[in-house]
């Protein structure tokens, strides 16, 4: 093992030396060294948008999160209110639409009781090389737990996997693959992406089956309500309101 503590083996050594595309074992050994030393909240297991989803965040929050198990970006809602999320990206797509993916990852981590979030694509560095999305969201998320902004920061591809390499060899994770601070942009967001979300899970449409309540008209996911009605379908806050009036009605009359 290259560096057992962290559960990192040769293979990733050699990832590192020879700048592949990073998995998620040594983005997860990142975002751990940075929730030791920064207390910053998100910086989860990569692999729970997988399985039940990220775990919902009560403060400000920083995590790396695997776009279609191909690319890495950050999202922040470091100074942000309300149901607001920045997209740190490497390689923000020229039609600067994202896919379903990280709609859900922010909605989870948010679970707000707002009907849409907002994403801020923000206006970052830009990889030359097609597999360092993974040291530059690392570095990003480096950048934001320390308090800076990555918009101001000008990140060098040729210096930045070294930096991560010796940052992860001494189980620290500073800053790191910064050129200059003090980059300058005509707009620090490129665009916000609005986004709505339904159900209790409160997540986007995903594309499966939903039912919309004739009451409130809300919409709800089949996967997390059961089977749809035939008949006209009552969410179950709208159920247990009309319940409490018809209990009561009830007691008047009688």
């Amino acid at each position: 093992m290259w560096l057992p503590h962290l559960g990192l083996s040769e293979a990733e050594r050699l990832m590192l030396l020879e700048r592949k595309w990073l998995n998620d074992l040594v983005i997860n050994a990142g975002q751990k060294i940075l929730k030791e030393a920064s207390g910053v909240g998100g910086l989860q297991d990569t692999l729970l948008m997988q399985c039940s989803g990220f775990v919902a965040e009560s403060a400000e929050f920083v995590q790396v999160v695997n776009l279609t198990n191909s690319h890495w970006i950050v999202l922040s809602n470091i100074g942000m209110t309300g149901p607001n999320v920045r997209i740190f990206d490497s390689k923000v797509p020229k039609r600067l639409s994202y896919p379903l993916d990280t709609v859900k990852a922010a909605a989870c981590l948010l679970q707000t009781k707002d009907d849409q979030i907002f994403l801020h694509v923000m206006n970052v560095t830009q990889q030359k090389s097609g597999s360092s999305c993974g040291v530059f969201a690392l570095a990003f998320a480096a950048s934001l737990c320390s308090g800076q902004d990555p918009t101001k920061l000008h990140y060098d591809e040729d210096i930045i996997w070294q930096g991560l390499f010796e940052n992860l060899s001494n189980r620290q994770m500073t800053p790191f693959g910064i050129k200059s601070t003090t980059r300058t942009v005509k707009k620090k967001r490129l665009r916000v992406v609005t986004e709505r979300i339904y159900c209790t899970c409160r997540r986007p449409d995903d594309g499966g089956k939903m039912a919309q309540c004739v009451v409130c008209e809300d919409w709800f996911h089949e996967t997390c309500i059961g089977r749809i009605p035939k008949r006209e379908y009552h969410c179950h806050y709208c159920q247990r309101r009309l319940s409490k009036h018809k209990v009561k009605a009830s007691k008047k009359n009688g």
